[in-house]
C-alpha cells in the first residue's frame, strides 16, 4: 500500500512538471493550468482507487477457492502450497498478513500445531483489521488449547469476549466460537457444562468440518469423565 501510494504522488509530482512546461509553451493562465491539474488529478485518483478495489475483489475470490481446498477436497498440503506460491507475489502487508492466517489454518488442519502458532505469532498486529483480526484471535486461541497451553487461550477470551459475542451467530465463524466456548469449560474442568454446550452445538452447526471438531471434543470430555471416576 505505502509503494502505490508513493507511486501515486511521483505520477502527481511529474504531471505537475508536465502542466508547467506546457503552460510555458502555450502561455497558459493560472486558471486554465489550475483546472486541468484539478481535472486530471481528479481521474488518476479514482483510476488508481478503482484498480486497488478491483485487485482487492479478485484476491479476495481466489481465497475464496482456497478455501474449497481444505473444506471439500480435505487436501491441506495443496492449501499451503498455493497460499505459499500466492505470498511469494504479495507485497502489501495487509494482503500478506491475510494469507499467513489462512497457512496458520492449514497447518491446524494437518495437526502441525507448533508451526501454525508461530506463523499467527509472526504477523503483525497492525497489519490486521476488522473481521480479520477476530479469525486471528479466534484461531490463536483454539491453537492455544490445542497445544496445551490452556491459560494463554484462556486470557485470549477473557480480552476478546466482546468481540466473540458478537459473532457467536455468524454462519461461518459461529461454529469456531462455540468450539472455544466448550474449550474453556474443558480448561475449567466444567465437564457438564461442556457436555451440555456440546450438545447444542452439534445440533445448530453441521458443517462437515464443524463435524470433526464435535467428535474430537466429545472424545475429550468422554476421556476425562473415565478418569475421574
Amino acid at each position: 500500500m505505502k509503494k502505490r501510494i508513493r507511486n501515486i504522488i511521483i505520477c502527481g509530482l511529474l504531471f505537475g512538471g508536465i502542466l508547467l512546461m506546457l503552460r510555458i509553451v502555450f502561455q497558459m493562465s493560472d486558471e486554465e493550468v489550475w483546472r486541468y491539474y484539478i481535472l486530471v488529478s481528479g481521474i488518476i485518483l479514482v483510476g488508481a482507487v478503482g484498480i486497488n478495489i478491483i485487485y482487492q475483489v479478485k484476491l479476495m475470490k481466489k481465497l475464496k477457492r482456497f478455501e474449497t481446498i481444505l473444506r471439500d477436497e480435505e487436501n491441506p498440503d495443496k492449501f499451503i502450497e498455493e497460499n505459499e506460491s500466492l505470498l511469494r507475489r504479495l507485497k502489501s502487508e495487509y494482503n500478506r498478513a491475510l494469507i499467513n492466517i489462512n497457512l496458520s489454518a492449514g497447518y491446524c488442519d494437518k495437526g502441525d500445531f507448533e508451526t501454525a502458532k508461530n506463523i499467527l505469532l509472526s504477523i503483525p498486529l497492525k497489519h490486521i483489521k476488522g473481521i480479520n483480526k477476530v479469525v486471528y484471535y479466534m484461531n490463536l486461541a483454539y491453537i492455544y488449547f490445542r497445544l496445551e497451553e490452556s491459560q494463554k487461550a484462556l486470557d485470549i477470551l477473557e480480552q476478546q469476549k466482546k468481540a466473540f459475542s458478537n459473532l457467536e451467530k455468524h454462519p461461518s465463524l459461529g461454529g469456531n466460537i462455540m468450539s472455544l466456548r466448550i474449550l474453556k469449560y474443558i480448561a475449567q474442568d466444567q465437564l457438564a457444562d461442556a457436555q451440555n454446550l456440546l450438545i447444542t452445538a452439534k445440533n445448530q452447526w453441521t458443517d462437515k468440518r464443524l463435524l470433526k471438531d464435535w467428535e474430537l471434543l466429545q472424545s475429550t470430555i468422554n476421556q476425562l469423565n473415565n478418569t475421574s471416576l
